[in-house]
């Protein structure tokens, strides 16, 4: 055999050769932990899987975990094989509360015996190393990766912690959040709205109010999420929960939010608290007693909050109040 020749792989050793390569490439992106389906998937007989545990060269974990044997351990290796064990086969585990916590960098890695886990409500898996919290459902816009992991956003995870920390503990870590996140408190502000029935939600609300002293006064999620939403710089701050009086002093109604050296008021229609026939009738009749005053009344609905309609509801007040 002349100089520089190499010896041909054996079969079995190619074989061998070809699994350490699509392992090793799978353990990359998972901190060196995978489920038996992702190895089957990709290309992984399961006889090759049971043969690689029995020798020691991977190690079976609960849940249909495997550990590649890749990586040293770590806070991220344990949190991927807790999430892989709880998501199934369909990856619906979602690192929340103090976990998500971690992940976002609002709380200080502690190395926790079992990590907080959110998972659909029909799911009951069994791990170990989780703390499971069942939920109807997280919607998409609770849901985000951060370093690859799945996780709730920034603005759900102050929700959720809000169940469990003081007043005292969760501030800085809303304060922190608020700092380093744009648009958090309107986030923020939509959560509550949505889950006004949330534990925790008062507590939270009312931190909310102290980053924003406007909405301090508002009565109800809706005009929470609603004042700050509508925050713009050409709108000076409107006059909360203003009462408005006829010719003689009796008061009429009481909007609101209101501007009232443009006699522009605001209203937030939402269904939880104007939902029936009777008090939409009543609203209205009061409304049309402000507008015989001489002011223009601005009524908004949840739905108008994003988007389109959240800019034409803009351009209407701008034109309502901005001289010039």
């Amino acid at each position: 055999m002349g100089l520089g020749s190499t010896q041909p792989l054996r079969k079995g050793d190619a074989a061998s050769a070809m699994v350490d390569a699509k392992a090793a490439a799978l353990a990359r992106s998972q901190h060196g932990r995978s489920t038996r389906r992702q190895l089957q998937a990709i290309g992984i007989s399961p006889r090759t899987i049971q043969r690689r545990v029995t020798t020691g060269g991977w190690t079976a974990l609960p849940g249909g975990v495997i550990d590649l044997g890749t990586h040293q351990r770590s806070w991220e290796q344990d949190l991927t094989a807790t999430l892989l064990a709880a998501g199934g086969d369909r990856g619906q585990a979602w690192a929340s509360h103090q976990t998500a916590g971690q992940l976002h960098q609002l709380l200080d890695v502690d190395a926790p015996r079992r990590h907080h886990v959110t998972v659909p409500r029909h799911r009951r898996p069994r791990v170990p190393t989780a703390l499971l919290h069942r939920v109807r459902s997280l919607p998409a816009d609770e849901r985000t990766l951060v370093a690859g992991f799945p996780a709730t956003t920034v603005a759900r995870t102050l929700l959720d912690l809000a169940s469990s920390m003081t007043p005292a503990r969760l501030e800085p870590v809303l304060w922190d959040a608020c700092r380093r996140t744009d648009d958090l408190t309107l986030e923020v502000a939509q959560l509550l709205q949505r889950y006004p029935d949330r534990h925790g939600r008062p507590k939270l609300s009312s931190l909310l109010a102290d980053l924003h002293p406007q909405v301090a006064e508002a009565e109800s999620p809706l005009e929470v999420y609603g004042l700050l939403a509508l925050r713009d710089p050409l709108l000076s701050e409107p006059v909360l929960q203003y009462r408005v009086r006829d010719r003689h002093g009796r008061i009429v109604a009481r909007l609101d939010a209101a501007w009232p050296e443009h006699r522009t008021g605001l209203e937030f229609d939402g269904a939880r608290y104007h939902g029936s026939p009777s008090q939409r009738a009543r609203d209205e009749r009061r409304r049309q007693q402000v507008r015989e005053l001489g002011w223009a009344i601005v009524v908004v609905s949840a739905q108008d909050l994003a988007g389109a309609r959240l800019r034409a509801v803009k351009a209407e007040l701008r034109r309502h109040l901005v001289v010039g």
